[in-house]
């Protein structure tokens, strides 16, 4: 009861303050990120605004320098009249509100202008000086049609012309449809011209060329309002959702306190129960087919249970004390370092037992943690040699032929797949018995098991370690010989194998007489898959018993 009015009146009040004031902190910090995203924003569309006009003034003066080198080679010979007639016909071509030629004092000899924007004395004279001795010059100027860009070049002779220096100038209107358009395409949305009441985030300040100021403005983005308003009513939400969730903590931590306080009036009761347990715990320890053990910091035996002695027939004495690691040893990894790694699975082991014959086990650890310190490690060890040996016999009859013990026709592919897969030649001889069909028919299945036995022996007698010799059925049997062979090694061999395989074969005081045909097929000349392969053996041993029975044929040469 006194936890619960602890909780109440102490430890819920002061909870409520700390989400508050995280509440606070959180908003603080998001108006503090929103207000410089803005800022951010603002800043670069003003960027993006002078960009977008000093671009276009670099543009019409770029293109002024182009019309004023091309209206150059006009100054080649010939009268001026002439010059400027063919002057004139050339700037009818130019796609701006206004062209004008003049002369470097300022003088007009040509103009042009589809929209009646011109320019008076004064105003070329102002961008004339506005180039000093560049090659060209831009600006901006009031004219009657409204704010217009304007550009002059130099219209530069060629090598031996004569006549005055000339200017071209274009002048290009910017009227409200052409700033939206160029606002558009850098991102800036209504940009139009202003005056000084514009807003300070928004607006930019450029100058005429005569000095008096040019400003235009746009709409500001404000990605940060916009993303406050949107992530108001979450956070709202997140807080009152927050709020809800701490007042149902505080119900259910009152409600534990007060289950904590039945639990502790419970707590001597369940020392007597607890004792009863552990002695059942030893009970069932001493029953189990595993036997348990238990180690301090070094690994040194503390504990073994009774079934220690019988399954190693050691006597428990003789072990305590000594470490885990001189009984048992890792078949992967070394014993005290797979403990020691904190592994969660298990590890098998071998271990001679006290009359010398080899056990495998398999053991479970885990550390023994107190105070955060690891004082040692328990287990168990489950003796497992007879399902190992169980799933040896099992393995290997999967992949041999029960009768002579030789690969069966699972092994024998898989062998050549994986000879196949890393390209190593082979040499694949198909074998055939003749007469072993009169054994079976005069002596009996007795007899023809053992003929195959005893050919299975004489066969791996005459092959070398990294060769395989498979029995597919009956009297059929294949020997695959790895490595790269000449003709000669492989005629060697077959001679050998039909002379072993036509010894007699004694069985129960008789001498049983067969022969063998063999037919041979090579990877990868031959096929690169081992049923093609296969294939390719099988119809050489027909043709091989076809030319008169224990002799041999390649796949690969004509038919005699």
């Amino acid at each position: 009861m006194q936890s619960s009015k602890r909780i109440r009146h102490r430890s819920l009040p002061q909870l409520i303050g700390v989400l508050l004031v995280a509440a606070f902190a959180g908003l603080f910090t998001l108006y503090h990120v929103i207000s410089v995203l803005d800022r951010y924003f603002t800043d670069h569309s003003a960027y993006l605004a002078r960009q977008a006009l000093e671009h276009r003034s670099d543009e019409l003066r770029r293109e002024a320098v182009i019309h004023a080198r091309v209206a150059a080679s006009y100054r080649a010979g010939g009268d001026t009249e002439e010059q400027l007639r063919a002057l004139h016909r050339y700037y009818r071509q130019i796609e701006h509100e206004g062209v004008q030629v003049v002369t470097a004092a300022g003088r007009l000899l040509h103009g042009r202008s589809d929209s009646e924007v011109t320019l008076d004395d004064t105003q070329r004279a102002l961008l004339l000086r506005n180039m000093d001795s560049s090659e060209a010059a831009s600006g901006f100027l009031h004219t009657d049609e409204g704010t217009a860009l304007v550009s002059a070049a130099a219209i530069s002779p060629i090598v031996g012309a004569q006549g005055p220096e000339l200017v071209v100038v274009l002048i290009q209107l910017l009227d409200d449809y052409r700033l939206l358009e160029l606002g558009f395409d850098y991102g800036l949305a209504d940009l139009h011209f202003a005056d000084g009441q514009a807003p300070i985030g928004s607006r930019l300040q450029l100058n005429y060329l005569d000095g008096s100021p040019l400003i235009v403005s746009w709409t500001a983005p404000t990605f940060g309002r916009e993303l406050l308003r949107g992530l108001l009513p979450i956070i709202i939400g997140s807080v009152l959702l927050l709020a809800l969730l701490v007042g149902l903590i505080a119900r259910d931590a009152i409600r534990t306190a007060s289950k904590l306080v039945a639990s502790y009036n419970q707590l001597n009761a369940s020392r007597s129960q607890l004792e009863t347990s552990e002695k059942r715990f030893r009970d069932i320890a001493e029953a189990a087919s595993d036997w348990l053990w238990e180690t301090d910091a070094q690994l040194r035996l503390v504990y073994l249970s009774g079934r220690f002695e019988v399954i190693t027939r050691y006597a428990i004495t003789d072990w305590l004390g000594r470490p885990l690691g001189d009984l048992l040893h890792g078949d992967d990894i070394d014993l005290e370092a797979w403990m020691k790694s904190a592994d969660t699975g298990s590890l098998r082991c071998h271990y001679n037992d006290r009359l010398g014959t080899p056990r495998i086990s398999q053991l479970a650890s885990r550390p023994i943690i107190d105070d955060g310190i690891c004082i040692g490690y328990r287990g168990a060890a489950s003796d497992i040699t007879e399902r190992v040996r169980e799933q040896s016999q099992i393995e290997h009859m999967a992949l041999h032929d029960p009768l002579t013990g030789l690969a069966n026709r699972a092994r024998f592919q898989a062998f050549i797949d994986d000879s196949l897969v890393s390209q190593q030649p082979l040499v694949i001889l198909s074998l055939d018995l003749d007469r072993f069909k009169a054994v079976n028919d005069n002596l009996g299945h007795a007899a023809g098991d053992a003929v195959l036995k005893e050919v299975s022996e004489r066969l791996l007698q005459c092959t070398r370690s990294q060769d395989l010799v498979a029995r597919l059925g009956g009297d059929e049997f294949i020997m695959i010989l790895c490595g790269h062979l000449t003709r000669a090694n492989i005629d060697q061999l077959c001679t050998r194998v039909i002379d072993t395989l036509g010894q007699p074969i004694r069985y129960q005081d008789r001498d049983v007489l067969i022969g063998t045909s063999i037919g041979i097929a090579i990877a990868p000349d031959d096929a690169v898959d081992s049923d093609e392969l296969l294939r390719c053996a099988d119809i050489a041993l027909y043709r091989a018993k076809h030319a008169g029975r224990e002799t041999w044929r390649y796949h690969g040469d004509p038919p005699a």
